[in-house]
């Protein structure tokens, strides 16, 4: 027995240093996959540019070729490239119309950037990696559609207003301080009104829709007849003795209520700014002897003055 250990003993131990040579770590080691196959593009998904190019949801979630697809142009690009179908529906809702490779989504949408919808605030470059706008949804969003600017009404409105009555009974009295002008036919004292309104605060060019002269009876009476005035006038020299002479008729008025009425003044308006007719403004005359009383340009409560007000709008150029 002891001759056999004598023998075998080298060979057994030979053998134990060889399996623990084997068994050995090599932190050295490095795994050669050259001959694997080689990955899909864009497998990854979360690259950068994935996100930029649209569809980068699927793409985040082993895709990465559905983001080649623009602006989410194509829905089922995340569901048929390899993403998850959910990533490619997240493509279709929150990409979809919003403005896409043809720019279409920003004028389905409303045309104005960020009513497009969805991700990327309608047409963005898609950098919420929603599979939203992408890069042509950008243009698309910013200029895919919408109304061409169209010009918005204004409105211009003055209280800065010159009133005041002449009376045949007092032919050489002004009564342009008075809190109050009236307008009578009555055969001993007639008494007509005048009125003027400044139109230099409506621009050049402006083109008039609506204009009217509001007023604020005290006294109702009955129709009065309004009409250009032909000549110059002043509020505070005006009498019956130099007063103008009366033009076209443009219309009547009636107040047969205490409160507000207005005089149509869009015609004289139009006219006035055009140069057809120079602006001395407009005459309240009546041959009725029930005369009506109006609140002037010097009441005290601001709320009751004569007040024009024209509404306008400007030439798009």
């Amino acid at each position: 027995m002891s001759s056999l250990r004598n023998i075998l003993g080298p060979r057994v131990a030979f053998c134990g240093a060889l399996v623990a040579c084997a068994c050995q770590y090599d932190s050295k080691a490095v795994f050669d996959d050259s001959s694997l196959p080689s990955k899909q593009a864009g497998g990854s998904g979360g690259s950068s540019s994935d996100a930029s190019d649209g569809g980068a949801s699927a793409g985040a979630n082993d895709s990465g070729s559905a983001g080649q697809v623009k602006g989410g142009a194509s829905a089922s690009a995340g569901s048929s490239m390899g993403g998850k179908p959910s990533a490619g529906a997240a493509g279709a809702s929150m990409g979809g119309k919003a403005g896409g490779a043809s720019g279409k989504g920003g004028a389905e949408a409303g045309g104005s950037v960020g009513q497009g919808g969805g991700a990327g605030k309608a047409g963005s470059a898609g950098s919420l990696a929603t599979g939203g706008g992408g890069t042509s949804g950008a243009g698309g969003g910013a200029g895919g559609g919408g109304k061409p600017n169209e010009p918005q009404p204004m409105t211009f409105e003055t209280t800065d207003i010159d009133d005041t009555e002449v009376r045949s009974c007092m032919p050489n009295a002004n009564f342009g301080d008075l809190d109050t002008f009236n307008v009578d036919g009555d055969q001993f004292c007639a008494v007509y009104a005048l009125i003027n309104a400044p139109l230099a605060g409506v621009p050049d060019g402006a083109l008039v829709s609506d204009a009217s002269l509001s007023l604020t009876c005290t006294n109702t009476g009955e129709a009065i007849a309004v009409s250009y005035v032909d000549g110059k006038w002043a509020e505070l020299e005006v009498r019956w003795n130099n007063r103008p002479q009366a033009g076209t008729v443009l219309g009547s008025i009636t107040c047969d209520q205490l409160g507000e009425v207005k005089i149509d003044l869009t015609a004289a308006v139009k006219a006035w700014l055009a140069g057809d007719q120079k602006n001395f403004g407009i005459y309240l005359r009546t041959d009725n002897t029930d005369g009506t009383d109006f609140d002037s340009s010097e009441a005290s409560d601001p709320a009751v003055r004569p007040k024009l007000s024209v509404t306008y709008t400007l030439p798009v150029k």
